[in-house]
């Protein structure tokens, strides 16, 4: 019985890494992008990554997913901007940015 619970366990940790590193495959992080106030931050990435990889601003709002800001404790610290999160809705478009 110990056994089957031992094998049971493993299974289930390994999936959960696969799951952990199958979402994790969608984000990018960016750091040093300057906070303001009232920012629009969708908007603001989007502005940034259009002229990057040369799109329309509206086909890079689209694929995305979630932007937002995570706290550190190096940017509170160092007073530096927190980090921007951003979730794409497909791996591909993520991957597109990342090269």
């Amino acid at each position: 019985v110990d056994e089957q619970l031992r094998n049971v366990s493993k299974e289930m940790e390994d999936s959960l890494v696969y799951l952990e590193m199958d979402k994790a495959a969608t984000y990018l992080k960016f750091q040093n992008i300057v906070e303001s106030r009232e920012e629009d931050l969708e908007q603001l990435m989007a502005e940034i990554l259009a002229g990057l990889v040369e799109k329309d601003k509206d086909d890079i709002l689209r694929e995305f997913d979630e932007v937002y800001r995570v706290s550190r404790n190096y940017a509170r610290h160092h007073k530096c901007p927190r980090e921007v999160h951003i979730r794409f809705v497909r791996r591909s478009v993520r991957d597109i940015i990342y090269k």
